[in-house]
Order: structure tokens, then C-alpha cells, then sequence
């Protein structure tokens, strides 16, 4: 029986350097981004309400969407460079919308290929509300270079 020599000092160079690389990938990874449209196509205002709020910078800030309005387009700027969430939530009287609208990623810290998810929207209606949701565009599927930053969008929709 051959025995093979362990080198401490080599253990911990490596482990180190594998470390550093998967940071530094993590940080060449862009926050993601996401197009989000909102329709109201109830018959009164859809109010913006809680529980609300994304993990990220929206532009301009989520609000009231007056019945017959035209669609609402946010732009949002995820907070971390792996993943992407936001609950958005429309009420109208007993009706009410939320969408929880997700994305991530993981990286291999060996080769440092960026996988995405595909996005996701989980959907909780009350009252009569139907609230259905469109993927209209989608990049960054599958594994893909650094520096990619998951962009997609998506439209909400309340009736």
C-alpha cells in the first residue's frame, strides 16, 4: 500500500486560492435586472399595498395604477449579483394581487460559469382577482460567461 503525502501548507494555498477565485467570479457577476409592466384591468384603482417590497432599486417606485391607466413599466436593479426578488402587491376592495417575482443563480467556483434560473413568479390572489403573468423576454439561460447580469421581464397583470 502506497501512502500518499499530505501537505498542509499545499492543503491550505489551494483551498485559498479557490476561495479567491470563486469571490472574484461572484464579484464579476452583474446585480440582475428586470422589466417589470403592470396592468390593471380592474374596473377601479389598483393600490399598491403591503406586503411589498423588493430586494432592489426600482425605477420609478411601484404605486397606485388608476383603472384604465396604461401598463406601468419599472425598471428594477437587483441588490446582490446572484439573485433577484421582489413581492408586488395590487389591492382593490376584498380583490388583491401579489406577485412574488424571483431569479437566481449559482456560480462554479471551478470554472466560473454563471448558471441562471429561469425567473419565477408565484402568484397569491384573494377576493375574485385572477391575476396572470407573462414572461416577455428572458437572457442568461442556462450557464453562461461572467459578468452576465440575468436581465429579464415581465407583465402583471390584475382582473
Amino acid at each position: 500500500m502506497k501512502l500518499v503525502s499530505f501537505s498542509k501548507s499545499k492543503a491550505i494555498r489551494t483551498l485559498a486560492a479557490m476561495a479567491a477565485l470563486a469571490l472574484s467570479v461572484a464579484a464579476a457577476e452583474a446585480n440582475p435586472t428586470a422589466t417589470i409592466t403592470s396592468k390593471n384591468n380592474w374596473t377601479t384603482m389598483a393600490v399598491y399595498s403591503s406586503p411589498s417590497g423588493c430586494a432592489a432599486t426600482v425605477t420609478p417606485p411601484f404605486a397606485n395604477i388608476l383603472s384604465g391607466q396604461p401598463p406601468v413599466i419599472n425598471s428594477a436593479k437587483g441588490s446582490f449579483p446572484s439573485s433577484f426578488s421582489c413581492s408586488i402587491q395590487y389591492t382593490s376592495g376584498t380583490k388583491y394581487c401579489r406577485f412574488v417575482v424571483s431569479r437566481l443563480s449559482t456560480v462554479n467556483p471551478i470554472t466560473g460559469t454563471v448558471t441562471w434560473n429561469y425567473p419565477q413568479v408565484v402568484v397569491t390572489t384573494g377576493g375574485s382577482a385572477s391575476c396572470p403573468y407573462v414572461f416577455t423576454s428572458v437572457s442568461d439561460t442556462g450557464a453562461v460567461v461572467t459578468g452576465t447580469n440575468g436581465a429579464f421581464s415581465v407583465t402583471l397583470t390584475d382582473q
